[in-house]
């Protein structure tokens, strides 16, 4: 992996980010709920910008399947919403700068080393700090182990 891949993952993300519905985002604290649900049971919503100021309701971005907040199945739902509304289009812009700014210090370390490429990625991966997590960033990105 390359300076190279560290761009490509950043323009995904950034391509991603900018399709998205805008942040932040949050999980609704209301799960919504056809009539006669129990009052615990409903579907979990991530949601975005500001409530409306008629309805209240502020604009959905995705919701989960049932859940029923007392299922130790369900809190899985729970986590999975937090986590996705955690990872919202600015935590992606940033994500991609940082991969970007990885790269660009790559770049410029290797501009001034003449050893072979097998050298060069050794030695920048030694001596530029957070090259090997961005590394194993886009590898979790791509689906590899």
């Amino acid at each position: 992996m390359t300076a190279d891949d560290l761009r490509a993952v950043a323009a995904d993300i950034r391509e991603k980010a900018n399709a998205a519905t805008p942040g932040p985002w949050a999980v609704d604290p209301d799960r919504w709920a056809p009539p006669g649900w129990r009052e615990e049971v409903g579907y979990l919503r991530i949601v975005a910008g500001e409530p409306n100021p008629i309805s209240g309701i502020r604009q959905k971005v995705v919701s989960t399947d049932g859940a029923d907040s007392g299922s130790d199945h369900d809190r899985l739902h729970y986590a999975d919403a937090r986590h996705i509304a955690d990872w919202h289009p600015a935590v992606a812009l940033a994500v991609a700068d940082w991969l970007l700014a990885v790269a660009l210090r790559a770049d410029e370390m290797a501009a001034t080393l003449l050893n072979g490429p097998e050298v060069r990625e050794h030695i920048i991966a030694n001596n530029i700090t957070g090259y090997s997590q961005a590394l194993g960033f886009i590898k979790a990105w791509w689906g590899e182990s």
